[in-house]
């Protein structure tokens, strides 16, 4: 078989179509990175052959407005220029030059994918349907313009850096349904820049605790915190290798504290 690790020539329309065979061998990989940071592609057309597709494929294509798949292919699909898998469960990829500034992700979508809009700086609003129950690593990371997302109840995990610097979104509601949010997921949004989420150094969403920073009183790091009453989840990674916190109050109210949300706070009795 043949795998596509790159392209060095790009029609002057922008299309790229990825042959079914090459020399006689099918295509059926495309590699990490096959295509990073190529500023010329606007289009890729994939064939029927290719049954893999790494999640860095199409990182950082500046350009790229669309993703397009034969419909004879078994195991992806696409729409509207968006990569699924083949039975448009998980959504894939969206391309980062994209125009639109809203985007409805289709009924049926019960995952968003690793890196699915990273970087698409064109949307301001995104729809999640009721169904969708995990949204990947980094999936929204670095969506400069979006300000709305809706997450819906049935939602039960946001993976580490999901909205990372999301810098405009300043409001997120939260569902009662989720069980886990990786680390540093809502760190540097539009809710990490509001001082109003902020207490004794802890970001709060709802009933979620997110993130932890160095908090300081009279010029002296504050080596003690009061999680509040109410709080139902400790999201992955927060207080790790924070040196200064010796103790830490829980409230009655926790039900979820994540992976390493202690690791290396080598000042905690």
């Amino acid at each position: 078989y043949v795998e596509i690790y790159g392209v060095s020539n790009v029609k002057v329309d922008g299309v790229v179509e990825i042959p079914d065979t090459l020399e006689g061998y099918p295509v059926t990989n495309i590699s990490s990175e096959a295509f990073d940071g190529n500023s010329r592609i606007k289009s890729i057309v994939i064939p029927k052959t290719v049954n893999y597709i790494s999640r860095y494929a199409f990182s950082y294509c500046s350009d790229l407005i669309e993703i397009v798949v034969d419909t004879a292919n078994e195991r992806y699909a696409s729409e509207d220029g968006v990569l699924f898998n083949k039975d448009k469960t998980e959504l894939i990829a969206y391309p980062n030059e994209k125009s639109d500034v809203s985007y409805d992700i289709p009924d049926g979508v019960t995952e968003i994918g690793n890196y699915a809009f990273y970087d698409c700086d064109n949307l301001e609003n995104i729809n999640i349907p009721e169904g969708v129950t995990y949204i990947g690593y980094e999936a929204f990371y670095d969506c400069d313009n979006l300000e709305n997302i809706n997450i819906p109840e049935g939602v039960t995990e946001i993976s580490d850096y999901a909205f990372e610097d999301c810098e405009e979104l300043s409001e997120i509601t939260l569902p009662e349904s989720i069980t886990k949010i990786g680390a540093d997921a809502f760190r540097y949004t539009g809710c990490y820049y509001d001082d109003d989420n902020w207490e004794d150094g802890c970001l709060y969403i709802g009933e979620y605790l997110v993130c932890n920073k160095d908090y300081i009183i009279d010029d002296v790091f504050c080596d003690s915190v009061k999680i509040k009453d109410g709080t139902k989840l400790i999201a992955d990674g927060t207080f790790r290798s924070n040196e200064y916190i010796t103790e830490i109050t829980l409230p009655a109210s926790i039900t979820h504290i994540g992976d390493n949300a202690f690791r290396n706070c080598d000042s905690l009795e």
